[in-house]
């Protein structure tokens, strides 16, 4: 008694294997031709089916959407250029601490300068510069900012890239946090009656003929408003190929509110919102630590939002608006996320902690009423069927040719 047993691939070159009944190899069997056209076009079925359900899989994605979002949340990162105001009611600066910022202080009537162990003195100067050393191993220099008496404009403008923070904890002072992600991205421009300064590791050209000033406090008080100007600065690479990102932060303090704090007012008007609109590829819209986010499809909530815990969410817009930005000015638990975003977006992605909110196509279609995913059941279930049919027959074929009953 000779019995079969098939070698898979050694099959395809047009052998199968031939065993006797105990268990011995007897030697590799040619296919006829009809069994080798038989494997051919099985072969090519499986290849074409497989291809089928990538490209099924591939363009089961979710549609294209309007998402309107209202969301708490830790940090943002801007999208787009940020024009905020800083002072518009009820919104107002209180203090401003900078860290590898340079700066300058302008339109002083009267300025004050003293070094570490010295007392103030006042100084012919009518303004100085904050510059920043360029060697790359001194500490980045720090800075206080301090407006005293009536205050003009303080616009705050970032670039896309930005990140803006903000938590409170219930009787803290407001405050929204700004990082840097590139030189010059980042910039304070502040008016007011008069400012007290104190601020180390800065060359001041016009007070210390630029040598690097340990430390030092300074007071400006101008007849009409005292112009302060911060800018983000990256810090000069060891290495002159080295692309080392910037390590400037800025930490704005507002003075305390019973409600919102509005850093980009709501006008309703289209003409005042921040208009974004993707180029080569989608807008991401970043938002850490949020909190119950608010997010809607017309008039209906993104199911599987989380609302028990803080998540990370990104929206791939190609096209939105930022509508408003706000902090919180009474949070009502500890470390609670109290930058508020609302806008709206047109999206074909949504992701909490990284997975998908929006539904794909054949979801989208299996939650519509009956008389639409009636048709829908149909098609698909015609199309499983058509699956099952075509592997039926093409393993039925492959099982025939490598494993036959036997052979006397």
């Amino acid at each position: 008694m000779l019995c079969v047993r098939s070698s898979f691939f050694h099959g395809f070159g047009g052998h199968y294997n031939a065993w006797d009944s105990k268990g011995e190899r007897r030697g590799s069997v040619p296919l006829k031709p009809g069994q080798k056209r038989a494997v051919r076009k099985s072969i090519w079925r499986l290849a074409i089916l497989a291809i089928v359900l990538g490209l099924a899989l591939y363009f089961n994605k979710p549609l294209s959407k309007e998402v309107t979002f209202d969301i708490a949340c830790q940090g943002f990162v801007a999208p787009a250029p940020l024009p905020l105001n800083l002072h518009y009611s009820p919104t107002d600066i209180r203090g401003v601490t900078a860290n590898g910022f340079g700066g300058a202080v302008r339109n002083a009537a009267r300025v004050t300068f003293a070094q570490e162990g010295e007392a103030p003195r006042p100084v012919a100067a009518r303004g100085f510069t904050l510059a920043r050393t360029r060697d790359p191993n001194q500490t980045p220099p720090y800075l206080e900012v301090k407006p005293e008496g009536a205050a003009g404009k303080v616009a705050l403008s970032v670039d896309a890239g930005v990140t803006l923070r903000s938590t409170g904890s219930p009787g803290e002072t407001p405050a929204v946090a700004v990082e840097s992600a590139r030189q010059g991205d980042v910039r304070l421009l502040l008016g007011t009656d008069s400012v007290a300064l104190n601020g180390n590791r800065y060359a001041i050209p016009e007070l210390n003929s630029g040598a690097l000033v340990k430390s030092f406090r300074a007071a400006a008080t101008g007849e009409f408003l005292v112009e302060v100007e911060l800018t983000s600065e990256a810090p000069p690479p060891v290495d002159p190929d080295s692309r080392s990102p910037a390590r400037s932060w800025m930490k704005i303090s507002l003075e305390p509110d019973p409600g919102q704090l509005p850093l980009l007012p709501e006008s309703g008007r289209k003409h005042d919102e921040i208009r974004l609109n993707s180029g080569s590829g989608p807008i991401d819209l970043i938002f850490t630590g949020a909190v119950h986010p608010d997010l809607r499809l017309k008039a209906t909530s993104v199911p599987g939002v989380i609302a028990d815990r803080n998540v990370d969410l990104r929206i791939e817009a190609d096209s939105g608006s930022i509508e408003a930005i706000s902090i919180n000015g009474s949070p009502d638990r500890r470390n609670a996320p109290t930058l508020n975003v609302k806008g709206s977006a047109r999206t074909r992605s949504v992701r909490q902690d990284g997975h998908e909110l929006l539904p794909t196509v054949v979801e989208e279609a299996l939650s519509e009423s009956y008389t639409t995913r009636g048709p829908v059941l149909i098609i698909l279930g015609f199309a499983a069927f058509a699956v099952f049919k075509i592997v039926d027959r093409v393993f039925g074929v492959l099982l025939e040719v490598y494993l036959p009953k036997g052979d006397e």
